[in-house]
């Protein structure tokens, strides 16, 4: 196992993947990225990033290797393809895996690691591009204990915000109740606006009303 992270290469510069690999850059760690198109990542190799030209590249160079694609399918996918980055990375590599992919690829992913004897962190993050690049994302994640001193410094540079859980698969069961929570918050508040109007009461008012008040969400 590494003493130290200085490299982080980055499965996937979409939507989640883009700005994290910029916070990561801003924040000083050399930072190799993959995308399936390739020209999606030009804006980050502008910004110092290291564009590699194959996913065992990226795996058998970095310290820390970080999947942030579209669903559990596409990181199998390039976790275990011919050339794929199982098939470069090294024993006691550290797989930070911060795609939303599920409870049962999750659990897929990490029996992928443990057979190939990688350290395996479950952290899929909780919110948009947006906070990703202010590095305002919270972060629920679950691996061995003696890891989490290793990735902490990234894990501070793209979050407010890090809850360590014990079980592997911890950090997406927690992921799925957040974003459970997050869009009946914000069902429930379209229905509240749409009655405020009902009754003839600018919406603006109700949200003034509840701003900084005992009724405002933390």
């Amino acid at each position: 196992m590494t003493c130290s992270v200085r490299t982080v290469a980055v499965l996937g510069t979409g939507t989640m993947g883009a700005p994290i690999a910029r916070k990561l850059l801003r924040a000083g760690f050399d930072v190799l990225v993959w995308n399936r198109t390739p020209v999606e990542a030009a804006g980050l190799v502008a910004a110092g990033a290291h564009q590699v030209s194959s996913i065992a590249a990226a795996a058998s160079a970095a310290d820390v290797l970080i999947t942030t694609l579209a669903d559990g399918a596409a990181v199998e996918q390039v976790m275990t393809r011919p050339g794929g980055a199982l098939s470069a990375l090294a024993p006691g590599a550290i797989w930070i895996q911060m795609s939303t992919v599920g409870l049962e690829y999750c659990a897929r992913l990490a029996y992928l690691a443990i057979r190939n004897n990688i350290l395996f962190i479950d952290a899929p993050v909780v919110g948009s591009s947006g906070p990703a690049g202010a590095g305002e994302l919270l972060i629920p994640a679950s691996g061995v204990r003696p890891v989490r001193p290793l990735v902490e410094p990234i894990f501070r540079a793209l979050g407010q915000r890090t809850l360590w859980l014990e079980r592997i698969g911890d950090g997406s069961r927690l992921g799925i109740a957040l974003s459970n929570w997050l869009s009946l918050m914000v069902e429930g508040m379209a229905e509240t606006l749409t009655l405020s109007a009902a009754f003839g009461i600018d919406p603006q008012q109700l949200l003034n009303a509840v701003a900084g008040g005992p009724l405002a969400s933390e």
